[in-house]
């Protein structure tokens, strides 16, 4: 998997108006997979939840984790 996939999985999925960018970029991702979520999070200090410019490194590690599992 590549961040470019996330993105674009990303773009297409229905985000609800009440959500900021990042919210939503947390919690569609930490629905995925908590463990890769929790790891972007808090181990690389990439916490988009309330802080829409960590969205990239978030996406970053996120898929990081994801892929280790292979």
């Amino acid at each position: 998997m590549t961040v470019e996939v996330v993105k674009e999985f990303l773009a297409n999925f229905p985000k609800p108006k009440e959500w900021r960018n990042g919210q939503f970029v947390y919690n569609i991702l930490y629905r995925i997979d908590h463990t890769a979520a929790e790891f972007a999070q808090f181990e690389q200090h990439s916490d988009c939840y309330y802080n829409d410019d960590k969205i990239d490194d978030f996406i970053k590690y996120w898929t990081k984790k994801v892929n280790s599992y292979e």
